[in-house]
């Protein structure tokens, strides 16, 4: 089987859905010889930051010789991106050697995977047989019922920003979603977590509850100089790639983490670099961020207001059906601003109609216009001089400007 042939049976109606549970994964893995138990393991789970703060610390394990490992979603352009070692991606032969592999073993003993689970199992696999040192993991949706969650002896585990996402299945509160992303928590490992998290509460209480040795981090890093992007918690200072005040709690977390571990920054992070969040494209003008949720979106219009404070502001913007939209979109635009609504780039994309119809309902000011998604050249190519550019809404929109 071969790489398109592995990507059109993943992404089939069969594997395209959400089932949380760790029965098929776990009975899978011991058919492997439980893999994920023999890799040394850092696990994060977190509404907003995963990602960012995984590229860091992969980062500063690779510049301290470390082979490291690194498992993020989704992905921007191809499957092959949620499999690195030292940021390099999985071949397409060894994607496809591995999904086969994984696909017939489980139809072979009746286990019927999701796509994160199959995508998950590849990748204990891929990692074990080329020998890590270090496996940075991060959770798929939640925590306690996530597929990755059947690791039972992490180095350590890692809790990033908790914000309301996915209330469906995660609860409709912060203490209930915090409640599933403690479900990573293991008896006798360290987690590290900041305490402006809004679910320390409930983090805290459930690590005295197993046991788990708590690292709180009670000062985030601040952003103290905007041109050069350098953070700092006034005792150390770091310049950063990644931009974004959000990157200060990010930072804090990295930074905890790497003095756990005993590791040397060695400039790692001014050499992150992490597509979809706060991505700036000079030649065009174009600012491309995956926020996609409300939170997320917050922390977007603050990151506009200081880097890019006074330019006028020119939105391509979609979500999907599973988001808040409504307040997604209350918490990102202002009256003044020019907001291209499109759909069609996931499956489960809302109809751009009703986007206009909600954005209209809050800004009755703002100046809408839609269009098809195989037109947004005309908005990526927009020449526009006194403002900026911004894609934003879905990881999946997203990939379509990149």
């Amino acid at each position: 089987m071969n790489y398109t042939n592995s990507i059109k049976l993943l992404t089939s109606q069969e594997k395209f859905h959400i089932k949380l549970g760790l029965e098929r994964m776990e009975k899978l893995a011991e058919i492997f010889g439980n893999p994920q138990e023999k890799l040394k393991i850092i696990h994060v789970a977190g509404t907003n930051g995963k990602g960012s703060v995984c590229a860091m610390l992969a980062k500063i394990f690779e510049k301290n010789n470390y082979k490291t490992g690194l498992f993020t979603s989704p992905h921007i352009k191809s499957y092959t991106e949620r499999f690195k070692i030292n940021f390099k991606n999985i071949s397409k032969n060894k994607f496809a050697q591995y999904f086969q592999l994984v696909e017939t073993t489980a139809k072979k003993n009746n286990i019927n995977l999701t796509e994160f689970e199959l995508l998950t199992m590849m990748a204990f696999l891929y990692f074990y047989d080329e020998k890590v040192d270090i496996l940075l993991l991060e959770t798929g949706m939640g925590g306690r019922l996530d597929a990755t969650n059947i690791v039972k002896h992490p180095v350590l585990t890692i809790i990033t920003s908790i914000s309301f996402d996915h209330a469906d299945r995660l609860g409709k509160t912060i203490e209930d979603i915090a409640y599933e992303k403690s479900g990573i928590l293991k008896i006798n490992t360290p987690v590290v977590i900041s305490t402006s998290n809004k679910g320390f509460k409930i983090i805290e209480k459930r690590a005295q509850e197993i046991n788990a040795v708590l690292l709180p981090i009670e000062n985030n890093f601040e952003l103290i100089n905007i041109k050069e992007n350098i953070f700092s918690n006034n005792n150390k200072s770091y310049k950063l790639s990644l931009k974004g005040l959000n990157q200060g709690e990010n930072l804090a977390l990295v930074e905890k983490v790497r003095e756990y571990m005993n590791l040397q920054e060695n400039k790692a992070l001014v050499d992150v670099a992490w597509p979809s969040r706060m991505q700036f494209i000079a030649e065009k003008n174009l600012l491309v961020d995956a926020a996609h949720n409300s939170d997320a979106v917050k922390i977007l219009k603050k990151n506009l207001e200081k880097y890019y404070k006074n330019k006028k502001r020119i939105f391509l913007f979609g979500v999907l059906n599973t988001k808040d939209y409504k307040n997604i979109i209350k918490n990102l635009f202002d009256k003044n601003d020019t907001i291209y609504i499109t759909d069609g780039f996931a499956k489960n994309s809302i109809d751009k109609m009703i986007l206009a119809k909600e954005i209209a309902k809050i800004f009755p000011e703002s100046k809408i216009k839609l269009i098809e998604l195989e037109n947004i050249n005309e908005f990526t190519e927009k020449d526009v001089i006194e403002g900026i550019k911004i894609c934003c809404g879905s990881f999946y929109l997203c990939s379509k400007v990149l």
